[in-house]
């Protein structure tokens, strides 16, 4: 498995860069000392919202990565087979036991319990 194509694009956001960036222009900006002190708070909200922001995207395609992981694992072990609940159970386990190390851990361990996972579905379903 490649997983070069999980890593994500977008940077982690650092409020202080956000901030110091927008900070830069102001400092090239002609004002009294009064009006530098009022454009400067304006400077902190502008950036906080501008962090925000930043944070949601990164989240949103850190998010993004995960899923297609996931996806990717399910086909590759066969585990596409599997209902919808079983697939959310076996994410939670296996991303709690690996991704502290990374995809690849996370990886290994779908990979140690894929045939458990699969073998006690299929003897459930046999039962009923």
């Amino acid at each position: 498995m490649n997983f070069d194509k999980y890593e994500s694009n977008i940077d982690f956001p650092n409020l202080i860069n956000i901030t110091n960036e927008i900070k830069d222009e102001l400092d090239n900006e002609r004002c009294t000392r009064s009006e530098y002190e009022a454009r400067l708070k304006e400077v902190k909200i502008e950036a906080d919202i501008v962090y925000k922001q930043k944070m949601l995207e990164y989240r949103q395609e850190e998010s993004r990565l995960r899923q297609q992981f996931f996806n990717d694992v399910f086909i590759e072990l066969g585990l596409d087979v599997l209902p919808h609940d079983v697939l959310d159970q076996f994410n939670t386990y296996v991303w709690d036991q690996g991704h502290s190390s990374g995809y690849y851990d996370v990886y290994n361990v779908a990979c140690d319990i894929s045939d458990l996972v699969l073998t006690a579905y299929n003897a459930g379903r046999k039962n009923i």
